[in-house]
């Protein structure tokens, strides 16, 4: 929404308004404070950034920095889990749904050698067409999992 122009000081910013916040038009040179007022990086210790995540993490330092970087890894580890966990359950749920469309397709392919009128046969068949454009797609999302 802003365009960034240059940083005046370490706690404000000028920018240039794009259009209009909340029905008003900003001056161009808009002084607004950024939404965090510290400095430092997570880990740094207690006031500067790391905040108050334990004792250790509270010290600062390099044993801060490193459990603030087992933390990241291990959230990001657990993400990739949940990922491939959905992954799973989807490509289940698309097999099983490919499945049901096959046997759907046969079932309707066996009684159409029965059906002697047009327009049930032209139904059962459209159907047919139908069902198998949904085996289609649902391979591709089947290969595009694994």
């Amino acid at each position: 929404m802003f365009h960034i122009l240059r940083r005046v000081t370490p706690c404000v910013l000028k920018v240039k308004p794009a259009k209009w916040i909340s029905g008003h038009a900003l001056p161009r040179d808009t002084l607004i404070p950024p939404r965090t007022n510290y400095s430092g990086k997570a880990g740094d210790g207690e006031g500067k950034g790391g905040g108050g995540g334990g004792a250790i993490r509270s010290a600062g330092g390099a044993f801060g920095k490193r459990q603030v970087t087992q933390e990241e890894k291990y959230f990001y580890d657990e993400e990739q889990k949940q990922i491939k966990e959905m992954k799973t359950k989807l490509t289940e749920m698309y097999r099983k749904q490919l499945s049901e469309r096959e046997s759907k397709i046969s079932s309707l392919k066996r009684d159409l050698k029965n059906v002697q009128d047009t327009s049930s046969r032209h139904n059962m068949e459209e159907e047919i067409r139908v069902l198998e454009q949904e085996v289609k797609t649902l391979q591709k999302k089947i290969a595009e999992q694994d």
